[in-house]
Protein backbone atom coordinates (compact mmCIF):
# COMPACT_ATOMS: atom_id res chain seq x y z
CA UNK A 1 0.00 0.00 0.00
CA UNK A 2 2.89 2.50 0.95
CA UNK A 3 3.97 2.20 -2.54
CA UNK A 4 1.10 2.52 -4.26
CA UNK A 5 0.53 6.11 -2.37
CA UNK A 6 4.23 6.46 -3.38
CA UNK A 7 3.53 6.37 -6.99
CA UNK A 8 0.28 8.03 -7.06
CA UNK A 9 1.60 11.02 -5.03
CA UNK A 10 4.43 11.37 -8.28
CA UNK A 11 2.11 10.59 -10.85
CA UNK A 12 0.13 13.74 -9.33
CA UNK A 13 3.56 15.86 -9.03
CA UNK A 14 4.40 15.19 -12.51
CA UNK A 15 1.30 16.08 -13.48
CA UNK A 16 0.81 19.38 -11.80
CA UNK A 17 4.44 20.32 -13.89
CA UNK A 18 3.22 19.65 -17.23
CA UNK A 19 0.07 21.63 -16.63
CA UNK A 20 1.62 24.83 -15.70
CA UNK A 21 4.57 25.48 -17.36
CA UNK A 22 3.35 25.32 -20.80
CA UNK A 23 0.86 28.13 -19.75
CA UNK A 24 3.57 30.27 -19.23
CA UNK A 25 5.26 29.52 -21.80
CA UNK A 26 2.74 30.20 -24.11
CA UNK A 27 1.96 34.00 -22.31
CA UNK A 28 5.43 34.91 -23.48
CA UNK A 29 5.01 33.27 -27.39
CA UNK A 30 2.00 35.36 -27.93
CA UNK A 31 3.58 38.74 -25.96
CA UNK A 32 6.51 37.88 -28.89
CA UNK A 33 4.55 37.35 -31.63
CA UNK A 34 2.61 40.52 -31.15
CA UNK A 35 5.49 42.21 -30.82
CA UNK A 36 7.39 40.86 -34.04
CA UNK A 37 4.05 41.52 -35.70
CA UNK A 38 4.01 45.06 -35.10
CA UNK A 39 7.61 45.84 -35.82
CA UNK A 40 6.85 43.97 -39.31
CA UNK A 41 4.16 46.49 -40.39
CA UNK A 42 6.06 49.40 -39.46
CA UNK A 43 8.82 48.27 -41.75
CA UNK A 44 5.80 47.42 -44.20
CA UNK A 45 4.71 50.86 -43.79
CA UNK A 46 7.92 52.74 -44.30
CA UNK A 47 8.65 50.37 -47.33
CA UNK A 48 5.66 51.51 -48.84
CA UNK A 49 5.48 55.41 -48.33
CA UNK A 50 9.10 54.92 -49.78
CA UNK A 51 7.72 53.15 -52.86
CA UNK A 52 5.50 56.45 -53.49
CA UNK A 53 7.93 58.79 -52.59
CA UNK A 54 10.34 56.79 -55.32
CA UNK A 55 7.51 56.55 -57.89
CA UNK A 56 6.47 60.19 -57.45
CA UNK A 57 9.96 61.37 -57.71
CA UNK A 58 10.69 59.44 -60.85
CA UNK A 59 7.08 60.73 -62.94
CA UNK A 60 8.01 63.99 -62.10
CA UNK A 61 11.42 63.19 -63.47
CA UNK A 62 9.86 62.00 -66.44
CA UNK A 63 7.73 64.88 -67.11
CA UNK A 64 10.79 67.28 -66.90
CA UNK A 65 12.64 65.81 -69.12
CA UNK A 66 9.92 65.67 -71.97
CA UNK A 67 9.31 69.37 -71.05
CA UNK A 68 13.30 69.81 -71.47
CA UNK A 69 13.37 67.51 -75.33
CA UNK A 70 10.06 69.63 -76.16
CA UNK A 71 11.87 72.64 -75.39
CA UNK A 72 14.89 71.67 -76.75
CA UNK A 73 13.58 70.59 -80.29
CA UNK A 74 11.54 73.77 -80.38
CA UNK A 75 14.68 76.13 -79.98
CA UNK A 76 16.69 73.83 -82.22
CA UNK A 77 13.69 74.70 -85.24
CA UNK A 78 14.21 78.05 -84.26
CA UNK A 79 17.78 77.73 -84.77
CA UNK A 80 17.77 76.78 -88.17
CA UNK A 81 15.34 78.98 -88.86
CA UNK A 82 17.46 81.61 -88.20
CA UNK A 83 20.73 80.66 -90.26
CA UNK A 84 17.74 80.01 -93.24
CA UNK A 85 16.64 83.71 -92.82
CA UNK A 86 20.55 85.42 -92.52
CA UNK A 87 21.35 83.42 -95.35
CA UNK A 88 19.04 85.06 -97.42
CA UNK A 89 19.59 88.47 -95.70
CA UNK A 90 20.25 91.49 -98.88
CA UNK A 91 20.72 94.59 -97.09
CA UNK A 92 20.22 93.89 -93.33
CA UNK A 93 19.34 96.99 -91.58
CA UNK A 94 19.80 95.81 -88.04
CA UNK A 95 18.65 98.50 -84.95
CA UNK A 96 19.83 98.75 -81.66
CA UNK A 97 17.84 96.19 -79.04
CA UNK A 98 16.36 94.28 -82.03
CA UNK A 99 13.52 96.78 -82.60
CA UNK A 100 13.61 96.01 -86.63
CA UNK A 101 12.07 92.56 -86.70
CA UNK A 102 14.92 90.37 -84.84
CA UNK A 103 17.62 92.35 -86.64
CA UNK A 104 20.23 93.52 -83.78
CA UNK A 105 23.14 95.78 -83.49
CA UNK A 106 25.30 93.75 -81.21
CA UNK A 107 27.00 94.95 -77.75
CA UNK A 108 29.86 96.23 -77.71
CA UNK A 109 32.44 93.74 -76.20
CA UNK A 110 36.11 93.15 -76.17
CA UNK A 111 35.29 89.65 -77.58
CA UNK A 112 33.63 90.75 -79.92
CA UNK A 113 36.41 92.93 -81.03
CA UNK A 114 36.15 95.85 -84.04
CA UNK A 115 32.48 95.93 -84.88
CA UNK A 116 31.64 99.83 -85.35
CA UNK A 117 27.98 99.52 -85.22
CA UNK A 118 28.35 97.60 -81.88
CA UNK A 119 25.55 99.27 -78.93
CA UNK A 120 25.67 100.65 -75.12
CA UNK A 121 28.78 100.40 -73.00
CA UNK A 122 31.93 98.28 -73.43
CA UNK A 123 31.04 94.49 -72.12
CA UNK A 124 27.37 95.84 -70.94
CA UNK A 125 25.12 92.47 -70.96
CA UNK A 126 24.46 91.00 -74.31
CA UNK A 127 21.22 91.66 -76.21
CA UNK A 128 20.09 88.25 -75.57
CA UNK A 129 20.18 88.85 -72.30
CA UNK A 130 18.52 92.11 -72.06
CA UNK A 131 15.77 91.87 -74.29
CA UNK A 132 12.38 90.24 -73.26
CA UNK A 133 11.94 86.99 -75.07
CA UNK A 134 8.38 86.60 -73.15
CA UNK A 135 6.71 90.03 -73.61
CA UNK A 136 3.00 89.54 -74.20
CA UNK A 137 -0.14 91.44 -74.64
CA UNK A 138 -2.86 90.84 -72.60
CA UNK A 139 -4.48 88.25 -75.16
CA UNK A 140 -1.38 86.38 -75.81
CA UNK A 141 0.22 87.72 -78.55
CA UNK A 142 3.73 88.66 -78.43
CA UNK A 143 5.11 92.32 -78.96
CA UNK A 144 8.47 91.88 -78.25
CA UNK A 145 11.92 91.83 -80.67
CA UNK A 146 12.22 88.88 -81.59
CA UNK A 147 11.41 86.81 -84.34
CA UNK A 148 8.26 84.15 -84.13
CA UNK A 149 8.84 81.07 -85.40
CA UNK A 150 6.71 80.66 -88.61
CA UNK A 151 5.25 84.24 -87.92
CA UNK A 152 8.23 86.11 -88.95
CA UNK A 153 6.96 89.73 -90.73
CA UNK A 154 10.09 90.55 -93.89
CA UNK A 155 10.86 93.34 -95.43
CA UNK A 156 11.83 93.01 -98.93
CA UNK A 157 14.52 95.03 -98.90
CA UNK A 158 16.17 93.47 -95.81
CA UNK A 159 15.09 89.40 -97.82
CA UNK A 160 15.65 87.91 -100.59
CA UNK A 161 11.83 87.39 -101.53
CA UNK A 162 12.56 85.19 -104.05
CA UNK A 163 14.24 82.31 -102.01
CA UNK A 164 12.34 83.14 -99.06
CA UNK A 165 10.29 79.77 -97.63
CA UNK A 166 7.31 79.98 -95.96
CA UNK A 167 6.85 77.74 -92.68
CA UNK A 168 4.10 76.68 -90.65
CA UNK A 169 3.94 77.27 -86.62
CA UNK A 170 4.42 74.84 -84.19
CA UNK A 171 0.89 73.48 -83.35
CA UNK A 172 -1.04 75.88 -80.23
CA UNK A 173 -1.21 72.66 -78.29
CA UNK A 174 2.83 71.13 -78.70
CA UNK A 175 3.94 73.75 -76.68
CA UNK A 176 3.36 76.65 -73.96
CA UNK A 177 4.98 79.34 -76.71
CA UNK A 178 6.25 79.26 -79.79
CA UNK A 179 9.96 79.20 -80.52
CA UNK A 180 11.48 82.68 -81.47
CA UNK A 181 15.44 84.06 -82.51
CA UNK A 182 17.07 87.29 -83.08
CA UNK A 183 20.00 87.91 -85.61
CA UNK A 184 22.53 90.01 -84.86
CA UNK A 185 24.96 91.62 -87.29
CA UNK A 186 28.55 91.00 -86.38
CA UNK A 187 30.22 91.49 -89.39
CA UNK A 188 33.66 93.83 -88.91
CA UNK A 189 32.40 97.45 -90.55
CA UNK A 190 28.84 96.48 -91.12
CA UNK A 191 28.91 98.12 -94.74
CA UNK A 192 26.03 96.36 -96.44
CA UNK A 193 26.57 96.88 -100.50
CA UNK A 194 24.03 96.94 -103.06
CA UNK A 195 24.06 93.03 -103.64
CA UNK A 196 23.92 90.17 -101.49
CA UNK A 197 26.21 90.99 -98.19
CA UNK A 198 28.49 88.73 -97.26
CA UNK A 199 27.93 88.90 -93.74
CA UNK A 200 28.53 87.47 -90.24
CA UNK A 201 25.90 87.01 -88.07
CA UNK A 202 25.55 85.48 -84.62
CA UNK A 203 21.90 83.84 -84.23
CA UNK A 204 20.15 83.14 -80.79
CA UNK A 205 16.83 80.86 -80.11
CA UNK A 206 15.04 79.95 -77.29
CA UNK A 207 12.39 77.41 -76.96
CA UNK A 208 9.57 76.53 -74.61
CA UNK A 209 8.18 73.02 -73.16
CA UNK A 210 4.52 72.21 -73.09
CA UNK A 211 3.54 73.13 -69.87
CA UNK A 212 3.23 76.92 -67.59
CA UNK A 213 3.88 77.10 -64.05
CA UNK A 214 1.44 78.61 -62.04
CA UNK A 215 2.35 82.09 -62.53
CA UNK A 216 1.81 81.96 -66.49
CA UNK A 217 5.74 80.94 -67.42
CA UNK A 218 6.76 77.82 -69.39
CA UNK A 219 7.84 74.96 -66.76
CA UNK A 220 11.39 74.42 -69.57
CA UNK A 221 12.75 77.03 -71.89
CA UNK A 222 16.02 76.33 -73.70
CA UNK A 223 18.56 78.75 -75.34
CA UNK A 224 20.65 78.16 -77.78
CA UNK A 225 23.11 79.85 -80.18
CA UNK A 226 25.14 80.10 -83.53
CA UNK A 227 27.82 81.72 -85.41
CA UNK A 228 26.80 81.79 -88.96
CA UNK A 229 28.95 83.02 -92.33
CA UNK A 230 27.55 83.57 -95.43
Amino acid sequence: MNAQYCFHAHVHTVSAMSSHVPQGLSRAQQGAALVVSLIILVIMTLLGVTAIQVTTSEEKMVANLREFNIAFQAAEAALNRGEEVAKNLVKPNPSNNCANQGLCNPVCSTALGNVPQCQGKLDDPPIWESIDWGLNKADGSYTGPALIYGAEKFKDEDFRSKNRVTIASFPTDSVARQPRYIIEDISPGNVPSATIYDGLYRITAQGYGQTLDSSGQPIARVTLQSIYKK
